[in-house]
């Protein structure tokens, strides 16, 4: 399932909860406040899709006008009957006086998947650091101000040449070289332009000389990086974001009122918009200037669902109760249709690019062909961690709206390496490796420049797309069809492309294990006798249909099923190390800390219009484990408590991390931390604060860490529950673990 309320991050995910009878509803949805009040009134939830892998349907809703919901009930609510879950959507929630007049409400529903996806975009590589043989090569997220605008959000180039640099540009596209001087010339330009532009914007600077030479130098950055990767790429698509307009636009002064947003953020110079007609025709015009110009598609930036209530647009809004919100569900659709529509007319390829993250909205993006994924949970995890099979399938891989799939990758220089750069190559070898382990199973796409190993991400694609995995006469065999013709050991994955007699398996490990086997049926694939299995990897040849696996956890390799030859002519040496671990993982010892046995609630820590009133805190003997409950099954808003407990004080360098393992028991919505410790830093007290994740499937599992950084030592723990209106909610705390690297 994948429900989403307003918000782009923290939407319910994933598996459908187990049980029987009502098992889920909408109340877990979180929404955007503004002003201390929900923009979607009374539980109002305009989303939610519900399937399997491969067929599912959505319920959707562009505007609450005509429904009367009971903000205390849920709008949705998963019904389970033996192996039946039902879906009850409640249109009208209470008591409501209909009049003389009709009471008109509108819903759509729609199947997925809506298409199938383009077979060229599974040849698309977004690694651009080098020219990759059979690739259809990409360069994504082309910046606007790297090439002339004012704004990343800017209509059109504010330079006095106008197009001529985006022109310039259009012309290094695949040329496989660049004017070198040219180039120093067009930055000189630049840097004189934006020394003008950002001067100007002296109601937002707080130190002018600092402010202007920051922005120039990161419009810099985005000139060299785009006009380097240029000369090695095919294609080319430009930013744009629906949902952001430039406040020193020509159009802007005077469609202000119209587009104008609830929601503002702190951008320079910018404002959220909504999707009103006049707004969509001025981004299609935008987009269509830029392909004229030789831009070979659209990128569209923040596609979440962004809800109005403007009386300028809707002046009979207020007539009903509760008011009348638009959520803007059909007009992101219209944009990305009309998008698609004028690059078929333009013929160009349609790369259309829409940015979902976690909010895959599929009647929006019904007619574009390339998502991005993945902005999100940017924790020092391995990639199988953070991201589960269920949510893959349910949001990320695009596959129910037709859409091949890129993520931004999450990798960050980790607390544990910042003191310690010479650390950080290693790592973030390790954990490339480990979303290549996760993005390959699932023919999902990597983009990145600057957090990911790019001659790992470039080897993978290589060898992905020089067998052709667009080829529609090859094969795809899924890990989770479980197909007779590929074995693996238990813990590994292994997906498969097939086809003129030879076959390329991506095997991953999901365990702790490092060791097994894979066997092949060669007869029932269609590979000769005589042929063998190829490690890409670690360039060795197992002749016959069995080969050892030896794959660090959660990691990966990328075996050839056929000739030695051609299996050792797909990867250089170098592109093969690069699927390789740089030196052995960084050595770490765990010490698990005894839990202490006594326990405190503590209500006065808790804001007084949330404290529970049912609690308690019981260790299971079997276990060891300790067990939160609240039960608020009576309360009409979320209840919450905290206890404490506290350790014998222990040291802690910036080496160490503290790893709490932990799993919810039923569904819970925190709103703030759930664990904390306390203790000293820089000879102060502190606090140790550890990053939340939205997790509300019954009995799943979570590792919560975070690294001791300036801490010297820790001692009390918190334990924050928080339990929705109507619940009863549960933590169980498994263990409490310090890793040292």
């Amino acid at each position: 399932m994948h429900a989403v309320g307003d918000l782009i991050r923290g939407n319910p995910t994933g598996r459908i909860p187990s049980g029987e009878d009502v098992v889920w509803d909408s109340r877990s949805v979180p929404c955007r406040m503004i002003d201390g009040k929900p923009l979607l009134p009374d539980g109002f939830t305009p989303y939610i899709w519900l399937g399997g892998i491969d067929r599912g349907i959505c319920f959707f809703a562009d505007s609450n006008r005509g429904y009367a919901l009971d903000g205390a009930k849920p709008m949705i609510k998963l019904v389970r009957n033996n192996k039946t879950v039902t879906a009850e959507i409640s249109l009208i929630g209470k008591k409501v006086e209909i009049g003389p007049n009709k009471r008109v409400l509108s819903f759509g529903l729609q199947g997925t998947p809506v298409k199938p996806r383009l077979p060229f975009t599974l040849n698309v590589s977004g690694q651009n650091k080098k020219r990759i043989r059979g690739a259809n090569m990409l360069l994504m997220w082309i910046t606007p101000s790297g090439l002339g605008y004012n704004s990343w959000w800017a209509f059109d180039p504010g330079m006095k040449e106008k197009w001529e640099l985006f022109d310039w540009f259009s012309s290094l596209i695949g040329s496989g070289k660049i004017d070198l001087e040219q180039r120093k010339e067009w930055r000189r330009k630049l840097d004189e332009h934006f020394q003008k532009v950002f001067s100007g914007q002296t109601e937002q600077i707080r130190a002018s000389s600092k402010y202007v030479q920051k922005q120039i130098d990161l419009m810099r950055s985005q000139y060299d990086a785009i006009t380097s990767f240029a000369p090695n790429t095919d294609h080319f698509i430009v930013y744009t974001d629906p949902r952001l307009a430039y406040v020193d636009s020509e159009e802007y002064p005077f469609f202000r009122s119209e587009w104008l947003g609830p929601q503002q953020v702190g951008y320079v110079r910018a404002v959220r918009v909504f999707l009103e007609k006049s707004l969509i025709d001025r981004m299609l015009y935008t987009g269509y200037q830029r392909l004229q110009h030789g831009a070979d598609g659209i990128y569209y930036d923040d596609t979440f669902l962004l809800p109005t209530a403007n009386r300028e647009t809707d002046p009979e809004g207020d007539v009903e109760s509760p008011a009348v919100v638009r959520i803007g569900i059909l007009a992101m659709r219209e944009l990305v249709k009309r998008t698609a529509l004028m690059c078929y007319e333009l013929k160009k390829e349609p790369f259309l690019m829409v940015h979902h993250t976690d909010a895959l909205i599929i009647p929006c993006f019904s007619f574009a062909n390339l998502g991005f994924t993945w902005e999100m949970t940017f924790l020092q995890k391995d990639t199988q961690e953070r991201f589960s099979e269920d949510y893959i399938f349910a949001e990320s891989n695009g596959k129910h709206a037709g859409l091949t799939s890129f993520v931004i990758s999450g990798i960050k220089h980790w607390p544990s390496v910042r003191k310690n750069f010479s650390l950080w190559p290693i790592e973030l070898r390790q954990k490339t490796l480990s979303l290549l382990a996760v993005t390959l199973q699932h023919q999902m796409k990597t983009y990145g420049n600057w957090d990911i190993d790019q001659d790992s991400a470039s080897a993978a694609d290589k060898a992905v797309c020089n067998f052709r995995a667009d080829n529609p006469q090859y094969k795809f065999i899924p890990y989770w069809a479980k197909d007779s013709r590929i074995v693996t050991t238990p813990g590994f994955k292994a997906c498969a492309y097939m086809g003129d007699g030879k076959a390329l398996i991506i095997v991953s490990s999901y365990n702790s294990s490092e060791k097994g086997e894979i066997r092949l049926d060669f007869e029932k694939l269609g590979i000769p006798p005589g042929s063998g299995i190829y490690d890409l990897a670690r360039r060795e040849f197992s002749a016959g249909n069995t080969a050892v696996l030896d794959i660090p956890r959660n990691l990966f390799t990328i075996l050839f099923a056929g000739a030695e030859e051609e299996g050792k002519s797909i990867l250089t040496p170098e592109e093969s190390s690069a699927l390789r671990l740089k030196a052995s993982p960084l050595p770490q010892e765990l010490a698990k800390l005894p839990f202490p046995e006594n326990w405190q609630a503590n209500p006065s820590f808790v804001e007084k219009s949330m404290v529970a009133k049912k609690y308690q805190v019981v260790k299971d003997d079997s276990s060891g484990n300790w067990i939160f409950t609240i039960d608020n099954t009576e309360g009409d808003t979320a209840a919450t408590m905290i206890w404490t407990t506290d350790y014998p004080a222990f040291k802690v360098t910036q080496n160490d991390s503290i790893v709490i393992h932990y799993r919810y028991q039923n569904t819970v919505d925190p709103v703030r931390d759930i664990f904390t410790f306390s203790g000293k830093k820089d000879g102060k007290s502190a606090y140790l604060f550890f990053p939340r994740e939205k997790l509300w499937t019954d009995g799943k599992k979570a590792v919560a860490e975070n690294s001791c950084g300036q801490f010297s030592s820790l001692r009390r723990l918190y334990v924050r529950v928080t339990a929705k209106a109507g619940t009863k909610a549960e933590i169980v705390l498994e263990s409490v673990e310090k890793r040292h690297q």
